[in-house]
């Protein structure tokens, strides 16, 4: 998927069905947002939070700040810009 000049990926298919089946959707978001932000970050943009949850992601802003705490906590760095 091409968006905001960078490629990140699509749904991992099989793979992300595995994660949502053994640990739930909320741990799939983050494993998405986690994929998106690095891959991004690999490509020398740092996306803002709001256009990973209203252009990539489809989800709140507020959702994607929890999840970016979420993450942290287990000691996964999510870049994002204005952090």
């Amino acid at each position: 998927m091409k968006i905001l000049g960078i490629a990140v990926s699509e749904p991992a298919g099989k793979e992300d069905e595995e994660i949502r089946g053994k640990y739930g959707l909320a741990d799939l978001r983050q494993v998405r947002l986690a994929r998106i932000t690095h891959e991004a970050w690999g490509q020398g943009v740092s996306l803002t939070q709001e256009d990973i949850a209203f252009k990539l992601l489809n989800y709140g802003v507020r959702t994607v700040r929890r999840d970016i705490k979420a993450l942290a906590k287990r000691g996964v760095i999510v870049p994002t810009r204005g952090q």
